[in-house]
């Protein structure tokens, strides 16, 4: 009866997952161009670029001022800027950021006409808060596009929506504070590029692009509308039906954990094996990813890593079990997607990332045999290339 029970669990699911698979096949929706690039969290070479992309009067949209006339609106803007002189800018220098944090910098995102009205836009997507920014950013806005009826507006723009910190405001007044404007990638970004996409709906190049960058922003903001979300949704309504579905769930769970350390070590062992074969030596560690870089906290929880070290003990690869945050913090801040190196300490990384189909597969014997023979002879080649460097 325990395994029936299981069983139909599993087959509910299965159901739900196997519908929406459909469905994203029907709409192609996980075919995300920025997601496929690596570049969904980079907040100037994607997010920054692209809203700049659109708000160019001068843009290759061919559009003229309509986004940037519906954005104005959307932040309640409208007048501010002077449509027909509007120029925008990105990444404007306004100097060297000087050892008090009180000016210099760079602004992400700066709208400006030719009488000087200016919105300053700090575009936040995972990058922490600077000293004094919105400070420095005010000081600057204060200077040059606050006189001879002048005006500016500092604009937060953040994932949700997030009031600045107080590193970031530094000594600025209440009254300043006050009337920075706070935008959210998930609300208002999203609903602007709904509007943007009604108005080009027959420019179908251009639609799909916004729908595009559109649909990577409601997945950074775990939006309720993607299908991805709703079946979620539906899964959690599944488990939460009765009690006996929430401890069966916890038992599944609980078995997945140990097969995938199960068929994990199967892989461990064959790596072993091949190292004796190629009279390599093997090491273990678990924090690997903090002795080496720097970059990952110690509060960072990820699964077994395995370091391959060659004849004169230097590591080349690291495996990990699947998916984690160390691993995805590591992705964002190198751009050859799954190698880093560091010249300095003669270190050499490739990452493989094995997700829980990867996992399924390597139960597999010959699999798992083919699978330790790519890892090595990727090693070989990476580390063939950095010795030549």
């Amino acid at each position: 009866m325990e395994i029936e029970k299981y069983q139909s669990l599993l087959n509910e699911v299965n159901t739900i997952v196997s519908e929406y698979d459909k469905q994203a096949k029907a709409t192609g929706e996980r075919f995300n161009i920025f997601q496929i690039l690596g570049m969904e969290s980079k907040e100037n070479k994607t997010h920054s670029a692209f809203l700049y992309a659109l708000l160019n009067p001068k843009g290759e949209h061919l559009q003229g001022t309509l986004f940037l006339e519906l954005f104005l609106k959307k932040i309640n803007c409208e007048g501010l800027i002077n449509l027909d002189s509007a120029f925008i800018i990105v990444e404007r220098h306004i100097g060297i950021v000087d050892c008090n944090y009180e000016t210099g910098g760079r602004i992400d995102l700066v709208i400006e006409d030719k009488h000087g009205n200016a919105i300053l836009i700090e575009n936040k997507i995972y990058a922490l808060d600077q000293p004094n920014q919105l400070q420095r950013y005010h000081t600057f806005g204060a200077k040059y596009h606050n006189q001879n009826d002048r005006k500016f507006k500092l604009v937060y723009l953040t994932l949700d929506g997030a009031k600045p910190k107080g590193c970031t405001i530094g000594k600025l007044e209440k009254e300043a504070i006050d009337k920075i404007t706070c935008l959210s990638y998930k609300k208002d970004i999203i609903c602007w590029l709904e509007e943007c996409k009604t108005k080009v709906e027959n420019v179908t190049v251009l639609r799909e692009a916004i729908n595009q960058y559109q649909y990577l922003l409601k997945i950074l903001t775990l939006n309720k509308e993607t299908n991805t979300k709703k079946m979620e949704n539906d899964i959690k309504d599944i488990i939460t039906r009765s009690e006996e579905n929430f401890k069966s769930v916890q038992q599944l769970i609980n078995t997945y954990q140990q097969l995938k350390e199960e068929i994990f070590n199967l892989l461990v062992e064959d790596i072993k094996e091949e190292n004796e074969k190629r009279k390599l030596k093997h090491t273990y560690n678990e924090n690997i990813f903090v002795q080496f870089s720097g970059l990952i906290q110690n509060n960072y929880d990820f699964d077994v890593t395995i370091e391959i070290v060659d004849k004169d003990e230097k590591p080349i690869n690291i495996i990990s079990p699947e998916h984690n945050e160390a691993l995805q913090v590591l992705y964002n801040a190198y751009p050859e997607f799954g190698r880093i190196e560091n010249k300095a300490t003669k270190l050499v990384f490739q990452f493989y990332n094995l997700s829980p189909d990867e996992i399924f597969k390597l139960k597999d014997k010959d699999y798992r045999k083919n699978k330790v023979e790519s890892i090595f002879e990727d090693s070989k080649k990476y580390w063939s290339v950095y010795e030549k460097q």
